[in-house]
């Protein structure tokens, strides 16, 4: 729903989504807490840094649990960012007096548009950046004219959960020029469907989720995928 931000936001709090943004805009000061699965990004790592690095908070990832109510009541930021997983917890929040700018993003253009939004509210001009994003974009889709597309998944908390419809990991597949099978049996987001289908589409590549627990050497050497192109090639 509407609601009203005071300027300036002097703190801010990333939870579950968008944890690069402070890095692309400057402003890991601002920052008084990120979801724990940050630390784990190269972009995080390599400019949260000294002072900061020690001050920011680490919070939980889950994007459905509660929100931890009484800590963010305790860092007190101006503005919380976060992906709408649970909308009864942000809701449940702002109770509490606490501000949230919450997105659920299926695309790139989405994403680029909630990245605007956390810009114009942190008053930073960042189009030259947002200019750069879309020359890449449309550089990316030039090189791949006429290109065939190759069949490909991406697999995430575990081997047998995709992505389909109206998630933006399946935009950025086919972005790319994959032919993402997933958007065949999952109507919304990320879902389960059985090895078998998996095996039986055959196909040519396969990603893995950066925070996915699998490794390469779990999808390899897993002896239901070993007659897939994708693991013989």
């Amino acid at each position: 729903g509407e609601q009203t931000i005071k300027l300036p936001v002097s703190k801010i709090a990333y939870i579950g989504s968008y944890v690069e943004v402070p890095a692309m805009l400057n402003v890991w000061d601002k920052v008084v807490g990120v979801s724990d699965y940050a630390f784990k990004d190269d972009i995080v790592k390599a400019t949260l840094k000294g002072e900061d690095l020690k001050r920011v908070k680490r919070m939980s990832t889950d994007h459905t649990a509660a929100l931890n109510v009484e800590l963010l009541k305790k860092l007190s930021p101006d503005l919380v960012v976060t992906f709408v997983g649970n909308p009864k917890a942000v809701e449940h929040a702002k109770k509490f007096g606490i501000s949230f700018l919450s997105f659920q993003e299926t695309t790139i253009a989405e994403a680029m548009q909630a990245m605007q939004a956390q810009a114009t509210v942190l008053e930073i001009d960042a189009s030259k950046k947002f200019a750069k994003m879309q020359e890449t974009l449309d550089f990316i889709k030039e090189r791949l004219k006429g290109v065939k597309k190759k069949k490909g998944v991406e697999l995430f908390h575990k081997a047998n959960k995709i992505s389909g419809h109206q998630a933006i990991s399946s935009d950025i597949l086919e972005k790319g020029g994959i032919d993402n099978f997933g958007l065949k049996y999952v109507k919304f987001g990320r879902a389960d469907i059985s090895v078998e289908k998996i095996v039986k589409e055959n196909p040519e590549v396969i990603f893995i989720w950066w925070v996915s627990p699998l490794t390469p050497e779990d999808v390899l050497n897993n002896p239901k995928f070993s007659t897939i192109k994708a693991i013989k090639n």
